[in-house]
């Protein structure tokens, strides 16, 4: 499917379809990938945020299981903006991740600006077929796109991240929460092969030092 092109300077208002300025009801959907790590992995998966209807002033708070990610390296692609040949791409701004949890402040498009309907959102209509805002669709890239490098000396075991996202809904605010674990493997599954192979050889070792060394025993004294 080609990717589309998104004149945003020349939208009126957010949204088209039928009901679009009701209550909006929008939840983050989170695609990732491997969830069973090593200590020094880098935990990578997509968000994108599913709904319709009206949804304003959005805020997205995470917090982390602490000391967990590598401050220099863990980051999340966002923002929407030119790809470089005129066509809208996801992920055009880099921020860095704080261990212990961070915000972020998608960017959000202006309507009807210096009027008494003035508003900001990121829900804005992506298709002209269906009730599809941007944050649902792929443009190159997800509109987040996460890639958290874990520390070599983190502990093994089961690690979360929560993410809460909140916004109005013209009505009331809403409160959102999305989950994302990951498992860090402890010693003895990252080196079970390893220790299989060594438990192998140990039990070849215990027989031939309990049956085959007394049986050469036997031999040897009565027949040599």
């Amino acid at each position: 499917m080609a990717q589309p092109t998104i004149n945003l300077g020349n939208r009126k208002t957010p949204r088209s379809f039928k009901n679009c300025d009701a209550p909006g009801r929008y939840s983050l959907a989170t695609l990732v990938g491997e969830t069973i790590l090593n200590p020094g992995d880098a935990l990578v998966f997509e968000q994108f945020i599913t709904g319709y209807g009206e949804g304003l002033d959005i805020k997205i708070q995470c917090y982390i299981s602490s000391n967990v990610f590598d401050n220099s390296e863990a980051h999340v692609l966002l923002e929407l903006g030119d790809g470089g040949d005129g066509k809208a791409q996801w992920g055009v701004k880099k921020e860095n991740i704080i261990d212990d949890g961070f915000r972020i402040y998608p960017n959000q498009y202006t309507f009807d600006k210096g009027t008494d309907r003035e508003r900001s959102t990121i829900f804005v209509d992506g298709s002209e077929r269906i009730n599809s805002v941007l944050s649902e669709i792929r443009l190159d890239r997800a509109p987040f796109t996460y890639n958290l490098k874990t520390k070599k000396n983190i502990k093994s075991g089961i690690h979360y991240i929560d993410f809460y996202m909140t916004y109005y809904n013209g009505k009331e605010w809403i409160l959102n929460k999305e989950r994302v674990e990951f498992k860090i493997r402890n010693f003895f599954e990252r080196h079970n092969k390893l220790i299989s192979w060594l438990a192998i050889t140990a039990s070849i070792l215990a027989i031939i030092r309990l049956a085959l060394i007394p049986a050469l025993q036997f031999l040897y004294n009565h027949f040599i």
